[in-house]
């Protein structure tokens, strides 16, 4: 109880003029005002921190044959990809060029004692990925050459991305990470990039 609250509740018993805060001592009305000044202290509601926006997803590229380990063998890496691309923390780009090679590789039978189902496939090729026209490399990006002449579609995609991912495990691509880290492109094999990456966290408003 305030202090006022004490001398009213006594001034009832007594049949006394109820007291207030406006006819209290002056150094008793001093003590009411410092508990009631700290008490709208305590209950001012708690002030919410900005919530930052949420980062855009970063672009990725992916050789074939990490689409394969992701999409047909089920490796650990490719579990944890599919969790990136599904939460929006990775978008995946390709070109026409690199589609045509997947389907290649599906349609001439290498992979048959795995039993692909061709139209699965596909259909997550469709769903995950934004085909995009083939770039034309110009400045620093255009003198970068996969010794691998199959492989150059995937160096130019991700010279022409601003803050690229591109995951490979060739090493005629892997080689060229040091030359691509200046464009802004990261280079790795799945597992490296698994082992390392850092998931986007969680909106606090969720």
């Amino acid at each position: 109880m305030f202090p006022f609250e004490v001398t009213g509740f006594r001034q009832r018993q007594h049949g006394q003029a109820l007291a207030t805060p406006g006819n209290l001592p002056s150094k008793e009305r001093s003590s009411v005002c410092r508990k009631a000044f700290y008490c709208m202290l305590i209950r001012q509601p708690p002030q919410h921190r900005p919530v930052p926006p949420p980062l855009p997803p970063q672009p990725v590229v992916l050789d074939t044959n990490v689409v394969l380990d992701w999409l047909l063998f089920d490796h650990a890496d490719g579990r944890v990809l599919d969790a990136a691309l599904s939460t929006g923390e990775l978008h995946w780009v390709a070109t026409a060029a690199m589609h045509d090679e997947f389907d290649h590789v599906l349609a001439r039978g290498a992979l048959d004692r795995w039993q692909p189902d061709l139209s699965v496939l596909r259909a997550a090729w469709a769903r995950h990925c934004t085909e995009l026209p083939a770039p034309a490399p110009a400045g620093a990006a255009a003198r970068l050459r996969c010794t691998d002449p199959d492989d150059q579609k995937f160096i130019d995609l991700a010279a022409s991305q601003a803050g690229c991912l591109l995951l490979s495990r060739d090493r005629a691509v892997l080689k060229l990470g040091r030359k691509l880290a200046p464009l802004g492109v990261r280079v790795a094999t799945p597992a490296a990039w698994a082992a390392g990456r850092t998931p986007v966290a969680e909106d606090p408003r969720c």
